[in-house]
């Protein structure tokens, strides 16, 4: 209409939702409200709808374009802060994936249409004065003591939790008209529970040289971006470091971010630090309910009180407002990278995070992955070394037990006279011992003597493992778990045996070989409920176990004083896995696990039962060389062009239908003979586990001395794939810096 005001044009937003389309959605603003970059809004997409991020204001789809209304914010504010935003689409860019799903991961679980509900718990007060119920108790003394006690207790605080009260005094309270009862929002605190089931650990009074000097150079860094290794043995203090470094970042207000591999080793991390911090200290990983998780990050985000968060991967981006120092500790953990999409390593987010903040990061291992080593005496990072225990305790002497040559005490067992020799010496001198073999469940397979048919998972290429207690065949990949049959389903003949032991089976054989030794076993199946790894722990540094046995989560990080002997079942596992990492991953393990023993005054000793004692690995293991094993890997990977001495980037194909991954097969292979020379193609071929979760499985390797080119390479291979219909028909991810070749 002539001379009338021209109509606002309601705002656009760029939307990057969880669950959909990899790149970014436009949508209008809800009526009356402009959701900020960072929140979370629910937009119309397919039948159901998707959650996603505002991550910017305007642009986007073409002008005309008919464009429908986000939601109104589903979070009283924005979950996601602008440092975070930065982040997570560096990480989304590196690793080429979606940018909503990397922010759906730095959050805790959350509710489809809010927060996860808060925790309420019911409180009573006072409704009279504090001096006429002291008077009230006085008389009720004789006739009602346990009202009489609560009044006064509430007399005292003014308010207690009823459950901190004497259970049915206050109802009666409430009928009397002398309390009232109010809901009220409370934290869920998880360390209350690991406070209880925590081994007591000796106060550290003063750092060695090195330590001191690894200190002084880490804190000298505040301000700046700087990466350290820190290369300590096993048993060198480097925890107390890493506390000490987060007590001087906290100094002022500031706040520190200390990452662990595993749940066992945050825990244990957490309780150090809590003793040492108190209520400054937030753990964040999966173990914990996701209420707990949920409450736990609301405090790092909003608690000034918050100084030190402690947690696995994901916690790589807990929200930490004033962050001036990132360690990661075990840095050479496979489990920092997430192995399913978003597939980053979060050792190297902690680098892109510390680097945008322009904040130290340390990163710490007695068993440096060869990146950073490489790193570090190339001069990109800085070099900070603990060469010597800190409790002046030797490394410990290692015997090797050639399994070619001594059987095994009891017919199908894995304990050999030697080492069974060490344990009897070692329970009688009144000292523990642990036995590492990497494998759960009773044995790893079942074998039919007759037709030699063996009981394979239907979804993937494994074996199924025997579990004795739950008399179940199982899965370790998909967690399929089927009933042992009577008899051989091919030939119908019931002599059916088990082959080899997994920890399950180990502990059987202890209890016949040593029948009076208190035996615990640490894995996957026995840590399922929540601070079972804290209560195992526990019972080991209060001498209620004489032997602890367990797969990779007792390898590492753990300082169990009454520990003298370490037995390592089988150290040729793993090495022989068809992957160029399989050599020092095992080295690292080894190394670990050794550095277990004799980390008090008593010297500690190490037998390693293995079929290849000429293995490099082994030897160098045996030994206590890093520097040795470290200088031959590296010759043979830049022989091979492998990491560190060159990248890879791995296409993953998947489906279930055979006829279609082959065809898609032939379709990425005609694609790839367009990339540039400087491009190294490997395959498609099916890796090692050729079916995973009931999907058919091919890759190809992508390699070169640098990661731009490929993963340049790789973009233009997604982006084309849609021209071949094939190609369309299956799934294809791309995973930048595998950590497995599997």
């Amino acid at each position: 209409m002539p001379g009338s005001a021209a109509q606002p044009q309601p705002t656009r937003l760029q939307v990057a939702v969880v669950k959909g389309p990899p790149g970014l959605l436009t949508y209008l603003a809800p009526d009356g409200e402009l959701p900020a970059p960072g929140s979370r809004v629910r937009v119309p997409l397919g039948r159901r709808g998707a959650i996603g991020f505002v991550v910017a204001h305007g642009g986007g789809a073409p002008e005309g374009t008919a464009l429908k209304a986000a939601s109104a914010p589903l979070d009283p504010a924005p979950p996601i802060g602008p440092d975070m935003l930065a982040l997570t689409r560096r990480v989304a860019d590196y690793y080429m994936v979606p940018w909503g799903p990397v922010l759906a991961a730095a959050m805790p679980p959350m509710g489809a249409d809010g927060p996860v509900a808060a925790r309420t718990v019911r409180v009573a007060r006072l409704a009279i004065p504090p001096q006429d119920a002291l008077a009230l108790a006085d008389d009720l003394e004789g006739r009602a003591p346990r009202q009489a006690q609560a009044l006064r207790d509430l007399a005292a605080a003014l308010e207690l939790p009823c459950a901190e009260l004497p259970q049915g005094v206050v109802p009666r309270l409430i009928e009397r008209g002398l309390v009232v009862v109010t809901a009220r929002q409370a934290a869920r605190s998880p360390l209350a529970d690991m406070e209880r089931n925590a081994p007591a650990r000796a106060p550290v009074e003063h750092l060695s040289p090195p330590q001191q000097a690894a200190l002084d150079a880490v804190a000298g860094a505040f301000g700046r971006f700087v990466p350290f290794l820190l290369h300590g043995v096993t048993g060198s203090g480097k925890t107390e470091v890493y506390l000490r470094l987060a007590q001087r970042a906290m100094e002022g207000g500031g706040q520190a971010l200390i990452l662990t591999p595993e749940i066992a080793l945050a825990s244990h991390l957490t309780m150090a630090a809590r003793e040492r911090f108190g209520r400054a200290v937030v753990v964040l990983h999966s173990g914990l309910s996701d209420g707990e998780r949920r409450d736990e990050w609301e405090r790092a985000r909003h608690d000034p009180a918050v100084g030190l968060v402690i947690g696995t991967r994901s916690a790589v981006f807990a929200p930490l407002p004033r962050l001036r120092l990132i360690v990661v500790d075990e840095e050479h953990d496979g489990a920092y990278k997430q192995e399913e999409s978003p597939r980053y390593h979060g050792r190297d987010v902690a680098l892109m995070r510390a680097q945008g903040l322009d904040v130290p990061v340390l990163l710490g291992s007695a068993t440096p992955s060869l990146e950073s080593y490489d790193h570090a005496k190339n001069g990109r990072y800085g070099y900070l070394i603990l060469p010597e225990r800190v409790r002046a305790s030797a490394l410990p002497q290692v015997r090797l037990v050639d399994l070619r040559e001594e059987k095994s005490v009891k017919k199908g067992g894995v304990i050999t006279v030697p080492l069974l020799e060490a344990l009897q010496n070692t329970l009688a001198a009144g000292e523990q011992a642990l036995l590492f073999l990497n494998r759960r469940g009773f044995a790893p397979s079942i074998l039919c003597r007759s037709c030699g048919h063996t009981f394979r998972c239907g979804h993937c290429a494994v074996s199924l493992t025997f579990h004795r207690a739950s008399r179940r065949l199982q899965c370790h990949y998909c967690d399929a778990r089927l009933p042992v049959p009577d008899a051989c389903p091919e030939c119908g003949n019931r002599l059916l045996e088990t082959l080899g032991l997994g920890t399950e089976g180990l502990v059987a054989e202890l209890a016949e070989l040593l029948p009076d030794a208190r035996v615990a076993r640490m894995d996957r199946d026995t840590t399922r409920t929540k601070n079972a790894h804290l209560n195992i722990l526990g019972d080991m540094a209060a001498r209620r176990v004489d032997i602890l046995v367990g797969t990779q989560m007792i390898a590492k990080g753990h300082d169990l004083p009454g520990i003298t002997l370490v037995g390592v079942v089988c150290a040729d596992q793993g090495i022989h896995v068809p992957d160029f990492r399989a050599a020092e991953n095992a080295f690292s393990l080894l190394t670990q696990v050794a550095g277990r023993a004799g980390r008090a005054e008593a010297p500690g000793r190490v037998v390693l039962q293995a079929f290849d004692p000429d293995n490099a690995a082994i030897r160098h293991a045996l030994e206590h060389d890093y520097a040795g094993f470290a200088a031959g890997e590296l010759q043979m990977r830049e022989a091979l062009g492998f990491p560190p001495r060159g990248r890879v980037v791995r296409l993953l194909l998947r489906d279930r239908d055979g006829a279609r991954l082959k065809a898609a097969e032939a379709d990425l292979a005609a694609l790839a003979q367009h990339l540039p020379p400087d491009v190294e193609v490997l395959g498609p071929a099916p890796p090692p586990l050729a079916m995973l979760r009931g999907e058919l499985r091919s890759h190809m390797l992508l390699k070169g001395r640098k990661v731009g080119p490929l993963r340049q390479a790789a973009r233009w291979l997604l982006d084309n794939a849609p021209t071949k219909p094939n190609l369309k028909r299956v799934r294809l991810d791309v995973d930048v810096d595998p950590q497995t070749m599997l």
